[in-house]
Protein backbone atom coordinates (compact mmCIF):
# COMPACT_ATOMS: atom_id res chain seq x y z
CA UNK A 1 0.00 0.00 0.00
CA UNK A 2 1.16 3.66 -1.00
CA UNK A 3 2.08 5.63 2.15
CA UNK A 4 -0.12 8.15 2.89
CA UNK A 5 0.06 11.75 1.10
CA UNK A 6 0.27 15.04 3.72
CA UNK A 7 0.70 18.65 2.28
CA UNK A 8 2.88 20.42 5.08
CA UNK A 9 2.73 24.48 4.43
CA UNK A 10 4.07 26.38 6.98
CA UNK A 11 6.21 30.04 6.43
CA UNK A 12 9.03 29.07 8.73
CA UNK A 13 11.17 27.10 7.17
CA UNK A 14 13.01 25.81 10.35
CA UNK A 15 9.20 24.14 11.82
CA UNK A 16 9.12 22.81 8.20
CA UNK A 17 11.92 21.34 8.09
CA UNK A 18 11.61 19.84 11.60
CA UNK A 19 7.58 18.65 10.87
CA UNK A 20 8.81 17.02 7.22
CA UNK A 21 11.76 15.42 9.21
CA UNK A 22 9.14 13.63 11.90
CA UNK A 23 6.66 12.51 9.41
CA UNK A 24 8.78 12.03 5.99
CA UNK A 25 9.35 7.95 7.28
CA UNK A 26 6.05 7.44 7.34
CA UNK A 27 4.40 9.53 4.89
CA UNK A 28 4.66 10.75 1.03
CA UNK A 29 5.24 14.49 2.31
CA UNK A 30 5.25 17.26 0.01
CA UNK A 31 5.82 20.85 1.37
CA UNK A 32 5.22 24.56 0.93
CA UNK A 33 6.34 28.01 2.56
CA UNK A 34 3.10 30.09 1.15
CA UNK A 35 -0.47 29.49 0.27
CA UNK A 36 0.60 30.05 -3.46
CA UNK A 37 2.69 27.43 -3.60
CA UNK A 38 0.26 24.99 -1.69
CA UNK A 39 -2.88 25.53 -3.38
CA UNK A 40 -0.58 24.47 -6.56
CA UNK A 41 0.65 21.68 -5.05
CA UNK A 42 -2.81 21.05 -4.58
CA UNK A 43 -3.97 20.98 -7.84
CA UNK A 44 -0.66 19.17 -9.43
CA UNK A 45 -0.32 16.62 -7.21
CA UNK A 46 -3.54 16.37 -4.75
CA UNK A 47 -5.29 14.44 -3.89
CA UNK A 48 -3.58 14.40 -0.38
CA UNK A 49 -5.37 12.81 2.49
CA UNK A 50 -4.34 15.54 4.69
CA UNK A 51 -3.20 19.16 4.67
CA UNK A 52 -1.37 19.99 7.80
CA UNK A 53 -0.85 23.75 8.19
CA UNK A 54 -0.01 26.69 10.34
CA UNK A 55 -2.22 29.65 10.47
CA UNK A 56 0.31 32.52 9.73
CA UNK A 57 1.37 32.42 6.47
CA UNK A 58 3.10 35.48 5.77
CA UNK A 59 0.44 38.29 4.46
CA UNK A 60 -1.85 35.70 3.94
CA UNK A 61 -4.25 33.79 5.85
CA UNK A 62 -4.06 30.28 6.53
CA UNK A 63 -8.04 29.94 7.76
CA UNK A 64 -8.41 31.20 3.74
CA UNK A 65 -5.96 28.95 2.53
CA UNK A 66 -7.83 25.97 4.62
CA UNK A 67 -11.33 26.90 3.49
CA UNK A 68 -9.93 26.48 -0.36
CA UNK A 69 -8.38 23.03 0.69
CA UNK A 70 -12.16 22.39 1.65
CA UNK A 71 -13.80 23.97 -1.34
CA UNK A 72 -11.26 22.30 -4.20
CA UNK A 73 -11.16 19.41 -2.07
CA UNK A 74 -13.63 18.38 0.46
CA UNK A 75 -12.39 14.71 1.17
CA UNK A 76 -9.16 15.70 2.53
CA UNK A 77 -8.87 16.21 6.46
CA UNK A 78 -7.60 19.78 7.13
CA UNK A 79 -5.15 19.93 10.46
CA UNK A 80 -4.14 23.35 12.09
CA UNK A 81 -0.56 23.98 13.88
CA UNK A 82 -1.23 27.02 16.00
CA UNK A 83 0.47 29.13 18.53
CA UNK A 84 -0.70 29.66 21.57
CA UNK A 85 -1.83 33.36 21.49
CA UNK A 86 -3.98 32.94 17.97
CA UNK A 87 -7.09 31.95 20.05
CA UNK A 88 -9.31 33.93 17.99
CA UNK A 89 -7.93 32.81 14.56
CA UNK A 90 -8.03 29.26 15.27
CA UNK A 91 -12.22 29.86 15.95
CA UNK A 92 -12.23 31.12 12.39
CA UNK A 93 -10.11 28.02 11.57
CA UNK A 94 -12.79 25.13 13.32
CA UNK A 95 -15.74 27.49 11.92
CA UNK A 96 -14.78 28.56 8.50
CA UNK A 97 -12.32 25.50 7.20
CA UNK A 98 -14.18 23.02 9.35
CA UNK A 99 -10.69 21.78 10.82
CA UNK A 100 -10.28 18.44 11.90
CA UNK A 101 -7.88 19.12 15.16
CA UNK A 102 -5.70 21.88 16.16
CA UNK A 103 -2.70 21.57 17.39
CA UNK A 104 -0.49 23.35 20.08
CA UNK A 105 3.34 24.60 18.22
CA UNK A 106 6.04 23.17 19.68
CA UNK A 107 4.39 19.98 18.84
CA UNK A 108 5.60 16.43 19.93
CA UNK A 109 6.25 14.29 17.19
CA UNK A 110 4.27 11.28 19.06
CA UNK A 111 1.17 13.34 19.19
CA UNK A 112 1.55 15.27 15.69
CA UNK A 113 1.45 10.95 14.21
CA UNK A 114 -1.00 9.94 16.35
CA UNK A 115 -3.26 12.96 15.17
CA UNK A 116 -2.09 12.06 11.80
CA UNK A 117 -3.17 8.17 12.18
CA UNK A 118 -6.36 9.69 13.22
CA UNK A 119 -7.12 12.24 10.46
CA UNK A 120 -6.31 8.97 8.01
CA UNK A 121 -8.95 6.99 9.66
CA UNK A 122 -11.33 9.82 9.39
CA UNK A 123 -10.22 10.17 5.83
CA UNK A 124 -10.81 6.23 4.67
CA UNK A 125 -14.15 6.08 6.82
CA UNK A 126 -15.34 9.78 4.72
CA UNK A 127 -14.20 7.93 1.36
CA UNK A 128 -16.19 4.92 2.61
CA UNK A 129 -19.42 7.09 3.03
CA UNK A 130 -18.71 9.19 -0.44
CA UNK A 131 -18.67 5.63 -1.80
CA UNK A 132 -21.62 4.42 -0.72
CA UNK A 133 -23.38 7.96 -1.13
CA UNK A 134 -22.58 7.47 -5.31
CA UNK A 135 -23.87 3.97 -5.18
CA UNK A 136 -27.17 4.85 -3.59
CA UNK A 137 -28.03 7.83 -5.37
CA UNK A 138 -26.31 5.88 -8.86
CA UNK A 139 -29.04 2.69 -7.63
CA UNK A 140 -32.17 5.34 -6.94
CA UNK A 141 -31.29 7.36 -10.17
CA UNK A 142 -31.76 3.60 -12.36
CA UNK A 143 -34.70 2.59 -10.02
CA UNK A 144 -36.79 5.43 -11.30
CA UNK A 145 -35.91 5.94 -14.84
CA UNK A 146 -36.74 1.84 -15.32
CA UNK A 147 -39.90 2.62 -13.39
CA UNK A 148 -40.53 5.29 -15.87
CA UNK A 149 -39.60 3.50 -18.60
CA UNK A 150 -42.02 0.57 -17.55
CA UNK A 151 -44.77 3.08 -16.98
CA UNK A 152 -44.64 5.78 -19.95
CA UNK A 153 -41.82 3.92 -22.29
CA UNK A 154 -42.66 7.34 -24.57
CA UNK A 155 -41.19 9.96 -22.41
CA UNK A 156 -38.57 7.45 -21.17
CA UNK A 157 -37.69 7.52 -24.65
CA UNK A 158 -37.61 11.24 -25.34
CA UNK A 159 -35.40 11.69 -21.97
CA UNK A 160 -32.83 9.59 -23.28
CA UNK A 161 -33.03 11.13 -26.83
CA UNK A 162 -32.83 14.72 -24.61
CA UNK A 163 -30.12 13.56 -22.56
CA UNK A 164 -27.98 12.75 -25.59
CA UNK A 165 -28.65 15.97 -27.36
CA UNK A 166 -27.73 17.08 -24.14
CA UNK A 167 -24.53 16.03 -23.67
CA UNK A 168 -23.52 17.55 -27.44
CA UNK A 169 -25.56 20.94 -26.15
CA UNK A 170 -23.04 21.20 -23.10
CA UNK A 171 -19.73 21.34 -25.29
CA UNK A 172 -21.47 24.40 -26.79
CA UNK A 173 -22.55 26.34 -24.31
CA UNK A 174 -19.11 24.87 -22.14
CA UNK A 175 -20.69 23.80 -19.17
CA UNK A 176 -17.98 22.53 -17.12
CA UNK A 177 -20.53 19.76 -14.76
CA UNK A 178 -22.89 18.32 -17.08
CA UNK A 179 -24.47 15.55 -13.97
CA UNK A 180 -26.97 17.31 -12.82
CA UNK A 181 -28.11 18.16 -16.34
CA UNK A 182 -27.73 15.08 -17.27
CA UNK A 183 -29.61 13.25 -14.44
CA UNK A 184 -32.80 15.95 -14.27
CA UNK A 185 -32.95 15.52 -18.21
CA UNK A 186 -33.31 11.25 -17.52
CA UNK A 187 -36.04 11.95 -14.22
CA UNK A 188 -37.37 15.09 -15.94
CA UNK A 189 -40.83 12.94 -16.62
CA UNK A 190 -40.54 10.78 -13.92
CA UNK A 191 -43.61 12.47 -12.36
CA UNK A 192 -45.99 10.94 -14.87
CA UNK A 193 -45.70 7.64 -12.52
CA UNK A 194 -48.06 9.77 -10.44
CA UNK A 195 -51.18 9.78 -13.42
CA UNK A 196 -53.02 7.22 -14.26
CA UNK A 197 -52.18 5.22 -17.03
CA UNK A 198 -55.04 5.82 -19.32
CA UNK A 199 -54.46 9.69 -19.15
CA UNK A 200 -50.81 9.04 -20.27
CA UNK A 201 -51.75 7.73 -23.03
CA UNK A 202 -54.31 10.10 -23.71
CA UNK A 203 -51.76 13.05 -23.54
CA UNK A 204 -49.41 11.48 -25.35
CA UNK A 205 -52.06 10.49 -28.38
CA UNK A 206 -52.53 14.74 -28.75
CA UNK A 207 -56.03 14.08 -27.62
CA UNK A 208 -58.08 17.12 -26.45
CA UNK A 209 -57.50 16.76 -22.65
CA UNK A 210 -60.12 17.55 -19.97
CA UNK A 211 -59.51 21.30 -17.75
CA UNK A 212 -59.12 18.19 -15.29
CA UNK A 213 -56.73 16.45 -16.67
CA UNK A 214 -55.19 19.32 -18.31
CA UNK A 215 -53.81 20.32 -14.73
CA UNK A 216 -53.10 17.01 -13.44
CA UNK A 217 -50.65 16.99 -16.37
CA UNK A 218 -49.64 20.21 -16.14
CA UNK A 219 -48.39 19.38 -12.46
CA UNK A 220 -46.40 16.33 -13.19
CA UNK A 221 -43.13 18.11 -12.27
CA UNK A 222 -44.07 19.45 -9.18
CA UNK A 223 -44.44 15.56 -8.15
CA UNK A 224 -40.94 14.57 -10.15
CA UNK A 225 -39.70 17.39 -7.63
CA UNK A 226 -41.39 15.69 -4.50
CA UNK A 227 -40.08 11.95 -5.63
CA UNK A 228 -36.45 13.11 -6.92
CA UNK A 229 -36.22 15.51 -3.54
CA UNK A 230 -35.67 12.80 -1.74
CA UNK A 231 -32.95 11.68 -2.68
CA UNK A 232 -29.71 13.07 -1.18
CA UNK A 233 -27.25 15.23 -3.44
CA UNK A 234 -30.37 15.81 -5.72
CA UNK A 235 -31.56 19.20 -4.18
CA UNK A 236 -30.68 21.21 -7.50
CA UNK A 237 -31.77 18.36 -10.12
CA UNK A 238 -35.22 18.77 -8.11
CA UNK A 239 -35.45 22.36 -8.76
CA UNK A 240 -34.54 21.79 -12.35
CA UNK A 241 -37.09 19.25 -13.04
CA UNK A 242 -39.48 21.43 -11.25
CA UNK A 243 -38.73 24.45 -13.93
CA UNK A 244 -38.95 22.82 -16.76
CA UNK A 245 -41.42 23.70 -18.61
CA UNK A 246 -41.41 27.20 -17.10
CA UNK A 247 -40.83 30.34 -19.88
CA UNK A 248 -38.36 33.03 -19.31
CA UNK A 249 -40.73 35.32 -19.79
CA UNK A 250 -42.51 33.67 -16.03
CA UNK A 251 -45.30 32.26 -17.83
CA UNK A 252 -45.93 28.77 -17.49
CA UNK A 253 -45.43 25.98 -14.72
CA UNK A 254 -44.96 26.37 -12.02
CA UNK A 255 -47.58 29.04 -11.39
CA UNK A 256 -45.29 31.51 -9.62
CA UNK A 257 -43.14 34.82 -9.72
CA UNK A 258 -39.58 33.06 -10.94
CA UNK A 259 -38.71 34.34 -14.61
CA UNK A 260 -35.54 34.82 -16.79
CA UNK A 261 -32.15 34.36 -14.55
CA UNK A 262 -34.13 33.61 -11.43
CA UNK A 263 -34.97 29.67 -13.30
CA UNK A 264 -32.51 27.56 -12.50
CA UNK A 265 -30.08 27.60 -15.13
CA UNK A 266 -30.24 23.52 -16.14
CA UNK A 267 -34.04 24.39 -16.00
CA UNK A 268 -33.78 26.37 -19.40
CA UNK A 269 -31.57 24.35 -21.25
CA UNK A 270 -33.61 21.72 -20.76
CA UNK A 271 -36.77 24.28 -22.03
CA UNK A 272 -34.95 24.28 -25.20
CA UNK A 273 -34.69 20.62 -25.50
CA UNK A 274 -38.09 19.45 -24.22
CA UNK A 275 -40.10 21.71 -26.47
CA UNK A 276 -37.95 20.86 -29.79
CA UNK A 277 -38.34 17.18 -28.58
CA UNK A 278 -42.43 18.37 -28.61
CA UNK A 279 -42.40 19.44 -31.59
CA UNK A 280 -41.36 16.89 -33.49
CA UNK A 281 -43.09 15.07 -31.84
CA UNK A 282 -45.83 16.05 -33.61
CA UNK A 283 -44.48 15.30 -37.07
CA UNK A 284 -43.00 18.81 -37.56
CA UNK A 285 -39.54 18.74 -39.41
CA UNK A 286 -36.43 19.83 -37.76
CA UNK A 287 -36.35 23.07 -39.24
CA UNK A 288 -39.71 23.78 -39.07
CA UNK A 289 -39.42 23.03 -35.16
CA UNK A 290 -36.50 25.46 -34.69
CA UNK A 291 -38.37 27.75 -36.83
CA UNK A 292 -41.32 28.09 -34.55
CA UNK A 293 -39.56 28.36 -31.34
CA UNK A 294 -37.60 31.42 -33.01
CA UNK A 295 -40.82 32.94 -33.70
CA UNK A 296 -41.37 32.01 -30.14
CA UNK A 297 -38.11 33.63 -28.49
CA UNK A 298 -40.06 34.67 -24.96
CA UNK A 299 -40.27 31.24 -23.94
CA UNK A 300 -36.65 30.54 -23.84
CA UNK A 301 -33.40 32.21 -22.51
CA UNK A 302 -32.07 33.92 -25.88
CA UNK A 303 -28.09 32.74 -25.20
CA UNK A 304 -29.26 29.45 -24.91
CA UNK A 305 -31.58 29.75 -27.79
CA UNK A 306 -28.75 31.30 -29.81
CA UNK A 307 -26.39 28.35 -28.75
CA UNK A 308 -28.93 25.81 -29.78
CA UNK A 309 -29.95 27.19 -33.09
CA UNK A 310 -26.79 27.10 -34.13
CA UNK A 311 -26.09 24.18 -32.78
CA UNK A 312 -28.92 22.44 -34.81
CA UNK A 313 -27.88 23.96 -38.01
CA UNK A 314 -30.65 26.69 -37.96
CA UNK A 315 -29.78 30.32 -39.74
CA UNK A 316 -33.38 32.45 -40.31
CA UNK A 317 -34.42 32.56 -43.59
CA UNK A 318 -31.38 30.08 -44.95
CA UNK A 319 -33.10 27.00 -45.08
CA UNK A 320 -32.04 23.45 -44.05
CA UNK A 321 -29.07 23.57 -42.93
CA UNK A 322 -28.61 20.33 -41.33
CA UNK A 323 -27.94 17.01 -43.06
CA UNK A 324 -28.83 13.96 -41.22
CA UNK A 325 -28.14 10.56 -41.41
CA UNK A 326 -30.02 8.16 -44.06
CA UNK A 327 -32.33 6.43 -42.79
CA UNK A 328 -32.23 2.60 -43.33
CA UNK A 329 -34.86 0.07 -43.23
CA UNK A 330 -34.15 -2.99 -40.44
CA UNK A 331 -36.36 -5.92 -38.83
CA UNK A 332 -37.12 -5.92 -35.08
CA UNK A 333 -34.32 -8.30 -34.74
CA UNK A 334 -31.72 -5.97 -36.24
CA UNK A 335 -32.06 -3.36 -33.63
CA UNK A 336 -29.14 -2.22 -31.95
CA UNK A 337 -28.04 -0.13 -28.96
CA UNK A 338 -27.62 3.89 -29.84
CA UNK A 339 -30.03 3.01 -33.43
CA UNK A 340 -32.29 6.65 -33.21
CA UNK A 341 -35.70 5.70 -34.87
CA UNK A 342 -37.00 7.87 -38.00
CA UNK A 343 -40.22 5.87 -37.93
CA UNK A 344 -42.69 4.53 -35.10
CA UNK A 345 -42.16 1.00 -33.47
CA UNK A 346 -45.71 -0.44 -33.27
CA UNK A 347 -46.89 -3.58 -32.08
CA UNK A 348 -48.65 -6.34 -35.00
CA UNK A 349 -52.07 -4.65 -33.83
CA UNK A 350 -51.06 -0.66 -34.00
CA UNK A 351 -50.46 0.28 -30.74
CA UNK A 352 -47.34 2.48 -30.96
CA UNK A 353 -44.44 1.90 -28.68
CA UNK A 354 -41.72 5.08 -29.82
CA UNK A 355 -42.02 7.93 -31.73
CA UNK A 356 -39.08 9.05 -34.56
CA UNK A 357 -36.39 10.26 -32.34
CA UNK A 358 -36.08 7.96 -29.61
CA UNK A 359 -32.79 6.70 -29.02
CA UNK A 360 -32.44 2.70 -28.33
CA UNK A 361 -31.20 1.91 -24.87
CA UNK A 362 -31.02 -1.81 -23.63
CA UNK A 363 -34.19 -1.60 -21.87
CA UNK A 364 -36.28 0.03 -24.67
CA UNK A 365 -34.74 -3.28 -26.75
CA UNK A 366 -36.42 -5.67 -24.30
CA UNK A 367 -39.10 -4.50 -24.15
CA UNK A 368 -39.52 -4.12 -28.10
CA UNK A 369 -38.39 -8.01 -28.02
CA UNK A 370 -41.11 -8.75 -24.81
CA UNK A 371 -43.60 -7.19 -27.44
CA UNK A 372 -42.20 -8.85 -30.47
CA UNK A 373 -42.46 -12.22 -28.99
CA UNK A 374 -46.16 -12.05 -27.23
CA UNK A 375 -47.64 -10.39 -30.54
CA UNK A 376 -45.61 -8.93 -32.92
CA UNK A 377 -43.54 -6.07 -34.09
CA UNK A 378 -44.71 -4.51 -37.49
CA UNK A 379 -41.78 -4.02 -39.43
CA UNK A 380 -39.81 -3.05 -40.99
CA UNK A 381 -38.40 -0.02 -38.39
CA UNK A 382 -36.75 2.96 -40.23
CA UNK A 383 -33.69 3.92 -38.27
CA UNK A 384 -30.31 5.93 -38.31
CA UNK A 385 -27.20 4.19 -37.25
CA UNK A 386 -25.03 6.28 -35.65
CA UNK A 387 -21.19 7.01 -37.13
Amino acid sequence: MSPAKILLVDSNPFTLAETQRALSTDYAIQSAMNVADGLRLLQQSGPFQIVLSELQLGEASGVKFLTDVKNTSPATIRIVLAAPTTVAVVVDAVNEAAVFQVLTKPCPAPKLRQAIENALRRHSEAILERELVDRTLAGAITVLSEVLSAVDPLSFGRSMAMRQNLRSLAKEIELRSTWELEVAAMLCNVGLITIPASLIAKWNSKVALSAVEAEIVQRFPASGRTLIAKIPRLDKVADIVLYQNKNYDGTGFPLDTVKGEQIPYGARVLKVLIDLAEIEMRGTGRQDALAAMYNSQARYDPDILSVAMRFFGYAPGKGNAVRRPVAIPVLAKELRTGYVLASNVETADGTKLMAPGFTITETLLERINNFGALGGIREPILVEKPA
